[in-house]
Formats: structure tokens, sequence, C-alpha cells
């Protein structure tokens, strides 16, 4: 027990179960930078719109820019669903390791049992001061249901 308290408290348990998980933190990064990039495209989009189409009234090209915004649209839907579940699940697998880390830590500490019980502690009381056993038992009104036996008389 004294080992314990000698140490600092450090988080050295806290990095080796994340840095298992570097890859998966990684292919999240990696996700989510593609995912802002896909969010550039729509103005880039719209900006053609208006230099190429609108001036030149081109038909083809509209169609075109319309066919590349629906997919950049529908790939950005599927990297974000992607994004939220690798997202929910590297944190589900992080927090479950840190909860089983935490309770195999509390659940191995080890219980010092105190010297005397509560109750042995008041029967030496009594024992060593009776005046307080009678002055106690008849002063609360509700010990006959505690102690099995009804208020004693002084004397």
């Amino acid at each position: 027990m004294s080992d314990l308290k000698s140490q600092p408290a450090s988080l050295a348990w806290f990095t080796q179960s994340t840095f298992r998980y570097t890859p998966l933190i990684v292919e999240v990064m990696t996700v989510a930078i593609v995912l802002r990039l896909l969010g550039l495209v729509q103005p880039f989009v719209f900006q053609t719109i208006i230099d190429r189409v609108l001036p030149f009234q081109r038909e083809a090209t509209l169609v075109l820019i319309v066919v590349v915004l629906v997919l950049a649209t529908l790939f950005s839907a599927c990297l974000g669903a992607l994004s939220a579940y690798l997202g929910n699940h590297m944190a589900n697998r992080l927090i479950a390791e840190l909860a089983r880390r935490i309770f195999d830590h509390v659940l191995n500490l080890r219980l010092r049992y105190p010297s005397a019980c509560g109750e042995e502690k008041s029967r030496r009381k009594r024992q060593t001061n009776p005046d307080l056993a009678k002055s106690s038992a008849g002063a609360c009104p509700f010990s006959p249901f505690f102690t099995g036996r009804g208020p004693q008389a002084d004397g």
C-alpha cells in the first residue's frame, strides 16, 4: 500500500490504451480531412456555374456539373456515415478498455480492515462508562426497536 502512495500519479495507463488504437485514430482523422476537402467542392461547382454555364448557356456543361455535385454529395454522405461509425466504434472500444483497467485496478486493491468494528467500539464505551449506556438507551425513544430492550430506569 505504501508503494502506491509513494508513486506520483501518471497517465501511463491511459497512453498505453490509446496507443493501441492509433490506426483507428489515423483512419478517423483521414476521413475527417477528406470530408473537409469535399466540403470545398460545392463552392467551386457554383463558381463554375456562374463563370462558364450562365454566360455561354452551355447545357452539356451544366449536366456534367450537376452529376459531379450529386456524386460528391453521395460520397460525402457515405464518408460521413463511415466516419461516425469508426469514431463511435473506436470510442466504445477505448472506453471499454479503460473501464476494464480501472475496475481491475480497483478490485485488486488491498482492503484495510479496521482493528475494531463499530459495534465492538460501542460495547467498549459502554463497558468503560456504564452511565453513558444507561442514559443513551433512555434518551432515544426508538432505542427499543434497535436494541430489543425497553428504556432502563436510572439507579
